[in-house]
């Protein structure tokens, strides 16, 4: 039997409630993304791979489990290492303005 037109927006309402409330409780970014084009690069998944790292806890764990000797600098040893490992990833061969990174972080 078909499900009304009611019951169904019903149940994609409550689905996106849901949904909002996970993003909010892992503190994930509320940027959505379609990957329509071939030439899709992967710095469209920088806020996905930040996410990404905070919930599987990569942040706290850097922050435990790793300790950098440097000079005074704006970023912590952790955020420093998160850093590397989002440039990395989204292969980076350098940064050249802060900028993008302190929004990332």
């Amino acid at each position: 039997m078909p499900i009304s037109r009611r019951v169904r927006r019903y149940e994609e309402r409550k689905q996106e409630k849901e949904d909002r409330k996970l993003a909010r409780k892992l503190e994930l970014s509320d940027f959505t993304y379609e990957a329509d084009d071939a030439n899709l690069t992967f710095s469209a998944m920088g806020p996905q791979l930040v996410d990404f790292t905070r919930v599987i806890g990569l942040p706290g764990f850097l922050r435990e489990h790793l300790s950098i000797a440097k000079r005074k600098s704006p970023y912590p040893p952790d955020k420093l290492s998160l850093l590397l490992v989002i440039q990395n990833i989204l292969g980076y061969n350098r940064i050249v303005n802060d900028r993008p990174c302190r929004a990332m972080l």
